[in-house]
């Protein structure tokens, strides 16, 4: 099998460098070393030294290349400098992210697994707990049939998806489902995010303001403008700008 490995240079990513090397497996490596350590990458293998949303650069290597499987291990996963820098941790994690996939989606790269980052489930009450339970085990059951039928309607699945345990839900992200799925017109109270892809911004407005009710929403811009006239068009009890 030939592997392309995001993030191989960084802790998660170059242990599973080695347990591709030790199973024989072909591997490509890609990583801008912002965080890495490129002494963990063996000499004889291929590094790419890019970003992932390099996209001139990756469907290059993809026309190279005949990769059975992408391994993307290339997300920032510090809880803490992710509420003090949202926009760095939205911008590598969701925005670079989706630019990868549709490079690889364009270029018959199919065979995508998304790593988790390194959330810790547990008590709420300890300091160390990235994601905590649901208020009851009939709160999971919920989350996970609205999850199914969007999944069997067509969604994607990037992450997730699962029950972890009787109160614990993995957490989930959910590219398109369809506007009649039940997860895109009610508030899912889990943690579940849905993706929907759009032309411009105008058709984003009007795909949030489809469902019936809605408590916040956010523009990420640095256009006036576009940012007026979402603060206009926008129906929601509160609204952000560069922030969530």
């Amino acid at each position: 099998m030939k592997i392309l490995l995001t993030g191989g240079a960084g802790y998660i990513g170059s242990h599973v460098l080695l347990s591709i090397l030790e199973n024989k497996h072909e591997v490509v490596v890609i990583d801008d070393l912002s965080t890495g350590n490129i002494n963990l990458i063996p000499e004889n293998i291929r590094l790419i030294n890019a970003n992932i949303n390099d996209s001139e650069k990756i469907s290059t290597l993809l026309l190279e290349e005949n990769f059975d499987l992408l391994l993307h291990f290339a997300g920032f996963i510090k809880v803490e400098e992710s509420v003090q820098n949202p926009d760095k941790y939205f911008k590598n994690n969701t925005d670079n992210a989706i630019k990868l996939f549709e490079t690889c989606y364009e270029n018959n790269l199919q065979n995508i697994i998304f790593s988790s980052t390194a959330a810790a489930y547990g008590n709420p009450l300890n300091n160390k707990t990235d994601i905590g339970p649901l208020i009851r085990p009939a709160e999971v059951d919920r989350v996970h049939k609205w999850v199914s039928e969007a999944l069997k309607n067509g969604a994607e699945l990037i992450t997730g998806g699962k029950k972890i345990s009787e109160t614990l839900y993995d957490k989930t992200v959910l590219i398109n489902p369809k506007e009649s799925d039940t997860i895109s017109k009610k508030e899912v109270f889990g943690p579940v995010v849905c993706i929907y892809s759009y032309k411009d911004i105008s058709e984003a407005i009007s795909k949030a303001n489809s469902v019936d009710v809605s408590f916040q929403a956010s523009i990420f811009s640095n256009e006036i403008s576009e940012v007026l006239n979402f603060y206009e068009k926008i129906n929601a009890s509160a609204v952000f700008h560069n922030d969530h």
